[in-house]
């Protein structure tokens, strides 16, 4: 197993390497073709993933087949901690390979044991947990009080700074929690506002400082 690689997780990142020597023989090594299903909610929590290259999208399914993207994590992301400090020992939610993936894989017992043997892995995991826990605050926030024209301008803004990869019409939808037209709709009006260029099939911000003003809700 290659040192490298433990080092892109951020969890790993700052554990020393003695701890690092110990985790190493809990983890596993596996591929995900692109599409490919890694987790379905509600199937028992048996193993907790490390990312280490290619992306992966966290989703939830509506009993009418409506999708609700939650997030798409990259390279040195971690996800399905939290049912392994749960009774109910079940996931949260799908997760499915966005792109080719490579991750590290750790059975749940031996990641709750791990907890407990070492204070060092422990208190990484509380503070990723933290951090990640702002995360899904801001989420909330954003589907609950925003509009989907602030919704959609954020977005644009947040991919001008740090782009996730590619995102169609439709992952786009499911991940501001809307329909394709809406999303179609409000990108065409960006468009013909002169807020944004479409070019080589993605998406240029022109007028940045009026993009901020509409997600902000000032315009």
């Amino acid at each position: 197993m290659s040192k490298s690689d433990l080092h892109k997780i951020q969890l790993f990142s700052r554990i020393s390497q003695e701890t690092l020597v110990i985790l190493e023989t809990a983890l596993r090594r596996k591929s995900f073709s692109k599409g490919s299903a890694i987790l379905w909610e509600k199937d028992p929590c048996r193993y907790i993933y490390f990312l280490i290259s290619g992306e992966v999208e966290v989703y939830l399914l509506a009993p009418n087949g409506r999708e609700q993207v939650l997030e798409r994590m990259g390279a040195g992301e971690a996800f399905n901690l939290v049912p392994a400090f749960k009774h109910t020992l079940n996931n949260h939610a799908n997760v499915r390979a966005a792109t080719v993936v490579e991750l590290f894989e750790m059975n749940k017992d031996d990641f709750t044991d791990l907890l407990e043997r070492l204070p060092e892995f422990s208190l990484a995991v509380a503070d990723y947990m933290a951090r990640r826990l702002a995360k899904m605050v801001n989420l909330v926030e954003d589907l609950s009080l925003l509009s989907v024209r602030q919704r959609i301008a954020s977005f644009l803004i947040k991919q001008a700074d740090t782009p996730t990869g590619r995102w169609t019409q439709d992952e786009m939808a499911r991940r501001l929690g809307t329909v394709r037209d809406m999303v179609g709709r409000v990108l065409r009006q960006f468009e013909d506002e002169g807020f944004i260029r479409f070019e080589h099939h993605q998406i240029l911000l022109v007028d940045r400082e009026t993009m901020q003003k509409i997600a902000l809700g000032e315009k």
